[in-house]
């Protein structure tokens, strides 16, 4: 009988196709809102019963090597099947504290090393104003379970929490994705300071730091724009890598890739929020083109038993680094300047994330970003240079009808 089979949860098509080129054998299952990716089976793996009685139906034909996710809303219900079944790598708590970033703040909130966060988590929106007086203004307020920056917001004065709130209330009032389903709000202080994420891959509890992202910010904490690595003094990377050592081994992630964000203040590396994933925003582009390292495959490959575990981080040969683009809140028009940008020196790739006729949102989250663009170079702020310039010349021309 040949090998059991990896289950991958939510991989993009060029994934399946490098994991499937080294021989890998896996079952890609998508969800039903993203059917289109599909190739073996759509199921909706947010449905308990559901996923567990598609788990149990490949697991008694050759049996399962492994479940994994590449996606954010298939982290915790691939960490349920691989404790209900007894497969290796971490159960559902890791993930679970991971996506609440509640319980993840009062988890940590000992971790040698990082800096303290005052935070709490709301019920209702009658706590508000004394929990944000207690923590102390400015305050930021997210969702306990949100992702891609969505309804994140830095909140100045009293005025602006009730604002802040009933946006809040918009976002948890809309329909979409089940995997976009928000409930709860924390309140915690701002950190000042820039902003990394720290990139890592775990073998059975070891964790290797593959490099630090450098990021931009723009209104509304929306990400504008990546470096990798990130251009840092040697002893500040240390600090970042080695705190988030600690996070993962507090939190227990064991197997495969993280992604850790930070802030690094004046007084030391603070926690915004970590994730047992690779990053999005093309960070796992911006690693493969720096290092040669692919995230989403190795962490295939290593839930297949294929990959060899790196003893050091793997060393970059160049700089890369993203761009994205906003656009007002509209319907798109009309959309330029593709062709030209993907003519430009130091350009690997340029897309637009919308089409004609589509609604484009007020900038609110990641997910509101309407274009992007990937660049390298030798050096880490000319190939930020070239695609800021790049970006500019995507243009998403929008209007406010209804």
């Amino acid at each position: 009988m040949s090998p059991a089979p990896t289950v991958v949860l939510g991989a993009a098509p060029v994934t399946l196709a490098a994991v499937r080129h080294l021989g890998i054998d896996i079952v890609d299952v998508q969800h039903p809102d993203r059917a289109e990716k599909a190739s073996e089976l759509v199921v909706d793996y947010t449905d308990d019963l559901a996923f567990d009685a598609e788990m149990d139906r490949l697991a008694a034909g050759r049996g399962l090597a492994r479940v994994i996710s590449l996606t954010e809303s298939g982290l915790v219900p691939a960490a349920r099947q691989r404790e209900r079944l007894a497969l290796p790598g971490h159960g559902p708590a890791v993930s679970q504290l991971l996506r609440d970033k509640g319980a993840m703040r009062q988890a940590l909130a000992s971790v040698p090393g990082l800096v303290p966060v005052r935070a709490a988590v709301v019920h209702s929106a009658d706590e508000l104003p004394e929990v944000a007086q207690k923590i102390g203004y400015p305050v930021v307020l997210k969702p306990v379970n949100g992702a891609a920056g969505i309804g994140v917001h830095l909140v100045s004065d009293p005025t602006g929490l009730l604002e802040a709130a009933r946006r809040h209330e918009e976002l948890q009032s809309r329909t979409g994705p089940a995997q976009l389903h928000l409930r709860g709000l924390l309140v915690e202080e701002y950190l000042d300071g820039p902003e990394y994420s720290v990139e890592a891959f775990s073998f059975a509890g070891r964790h290797v730091v593959l490099g630090i992202t450098e990021k931009t910010t723009g209104a509304g904490f929306v990400e504008t724009g990546h470096v990798f690595p990130a251009r840092l003094p040697a002893e500040h990377s240390a600090a970042l890598g080695e705190a988030v050592q600690r996070i993962l081994d507090a939190v227990g992630l064991t197997d495969g890739p993280s992604h850790t964000e930070m802030r690094l203040t004046a007084t030391g590396p603070a926690l915004i929020e970590s994730h047992d994933r690779p990053g999005g925003g093309r960070i796992v582009d911006l690693v493969a083109l720096s290092t040669g390292f692919a995230l989403d495959a190795a962490a295939v490959a290593w839930a297949a038993g294929t990959l060899e575990p790196l003893t050091t981080a793997p060393v970059p040969a160049r700089a890369a680094a993203t761009a994205f683009v906003l656009a007002p809140e509209g319907e798109v028009l009309e959309t330029t300047g593709l062709e030209e940008v993907r003519q430009m020196p130091g350009v690997v790739d340029a897309q637009f994330l919308v089409k004609t006729g589509q609604w484009v949102g007020s900038g609110q989250g990641n997910l509101d970003r309407v274009a992007q663009v990937l660049t390298v170079d030798t050096n880490g702020a000319r190939a930020r240079r070239t695609a800021r310039r790049a970006a500019e010349n995507l243009v998403v021309r929008t209007a406010a009808t209804s």
